[in-house]
C-alpha cells in the first residue's frame, strides 16, 4: 500500500529540479534558535533525506552565530556559551538519525569542521572578498544580518511573515553580523565541490533571500552548475513557498580560537 510521503519539495529553478531528480546528495541546513527545528523535526527531516538521495550531509552555523548575539548587544562569552549550547541541540538528533540510517560518521558539518577542506576556505574567502567590494553581495549578507539581529532581539512575531524591523545597526554590527552569512555562503556556492559529489541540492524549510540574490542574473556570485535549492515542508503543514513556523530567537561571534574550535 503506497503512503504519503512525509515531505513536499519546491525546487527554487528548473535546474535545481533536475538535481533533486538525481537525488545524488542532500545538504540539510539547520539553524540556531530557529523553533522549526525541533528535536523530532531534525530527525525526520534527516530519515526523509536518508530515505531520498544517496549521500546525505547536514550543515549548523557554529560559533558563527554568537556573532548575530554580539551584534545585538550581547557579551561575547555569553554570546558564545549560547552558540555552543545551540548547536549542540541541533547536533545530537541529526547524529542520531543519520546513524539509524546507516549514513556512516562524521556528516554533521560546522564552518568551524569545513574549514578542514580546501574547497570551503576558498568559498569562504571569496564570500568575505565579494562583501568588502561589491555593493550587491553586502546589501544580500547585510539583510540576512538584520533579520538575524532583528530576531535576537525579539521583534519578529511567532510565525509572522512580515520583514522584520531593522534593528538600526551600525556598521560595524553590520559587518560583526555579516560573518553568519559569510560561513553559509561557501555551501550555498558549491556543496558538491566541498562534499565531492556531481551535484547536490541544499534543503531548507523556507526561501531564503541570500540564495534569492545568488540566483539573479548578473548576480556577483553563482552556484556551481552543480548546485541546487529545494524548499522542504512537512506534507501536512504550508506548502512550499509559503509561510511557514520561523522563530528565530537569538544570534552569532567565538571570543578565541579555542572556544570556536570547540564548536
Amino acid at each position: 500500500m503506497e503512503t504519503t510521503p512525509p515531505y513536499r519539495t519546491l525546487p527554487c529553478t528548473e535546474r535545481c529540479g533536475r538535481h533533486l531528480m538525481a537525488a545524488e546528495h542532500a545538504l540539510i541546513g539547520l539553524s540556531p534558535w530557529n523553533g522549526y527545528f525541533t528535536a523530532r523535526r531534525v530527525e525526520s527531516l534527516v530519515e526523509w533525506a536518508a530515505g531520498t538521495f544517496r549521500t546525505v550531509d547536514v550543515f549548523i552555523p557554529s560559533y558563527e552565530a554568537a556573532y548575530t548575539l554580539i551584534a545585538a548587544g550581547v557579551e561575547p562569552s555569553v554570546a558564545v556559551g549560547r552558540a555552543r549550547r545551540a548547536v549542540k541541540k541541533l547536533r545530537g538528533p541529526a547524529q542520531r538519525a543519520l546513524a539509524r540510517a546507516g549514513c556512516g560518521e562524521g556528516r554533521v558539518h560546522t564552518g568551524t569542521s569545513l574549514a578542514a577542506l580546501p574547497r570551503y576556505r576558498q568559498l569562504r574567502r571569496t564570500a568575505e572578498h565579494m562583501y568588502r567590494h561589491d555593493p550587491g553581495v553586502r546589501a544580500a549578507c547585510r539583510a540576512v544580518a538584520r533579520a538575524a539581529v532583528a530576531g535576537a532581539l525579539g521583534v519578529r512575531e511567532r510565525g509572522s511573515s512580515r520583514p522584520a524591523p531593522d534593528p538600526g545597526l551600525s556598521e560595524e554590527a553590520l559587518d560583526t553580523a555579516a560573518r553568519y552569512a559569510w560561513a553559509e555562503l561557501p555551501v550555498m556556492l558549491d556543496s558538491p565541490g566541498i562534499f565531492g559529489v556531481g551535484s547536490s541540492v541544499l534543503v531548507y524549510h523556507r526561501r531564503i533571500p541570500l540564495i534569492e540574490s545568488l540566483l539573479e542574473d548578473g548576480s556577483a556570485l553563482s552556484p556551481a552548475p552543480g548546485q541546487g535549492f529545494v524548499v522542504v515542508t512537512p506534507a501536512r503543514g504550508p506548502s512550499p513557498g509559503s509561510a511557514a513556523e520561523d522563530v528565530q530567537g537569538s544570534p552569532y561571534r567565538a571570543s578565541s580560537g579555542r572556544e570556536a574550535a570547540a564548536l
